[in-house]
């Protein structure tokens, strides 16, 4: 099992490209996302199954 940290603060969509691209060749099982408590009402959107 390997850790892969990505610290992102405030991106746009090259950074956005490059992440998604990081996880679909790493292909992680999990990912931790960290948020303002505020944004509770847009976790559904970040659950893929």
């Amino acid at each position: 099992m390997s850790l892969h940290i990505f610290g992102v603060r405030h991106h746009g969509p090259g950074c956005a490209r490059s992440l998604r691209t990081a996880l679909e060749t790493l292909k992680p099982d999990i990912v931790l996302v960290e948020g303002p408590p505020d944004a509770q009402s847009v976790l559904p959107l970040l659950v893929h199954t």
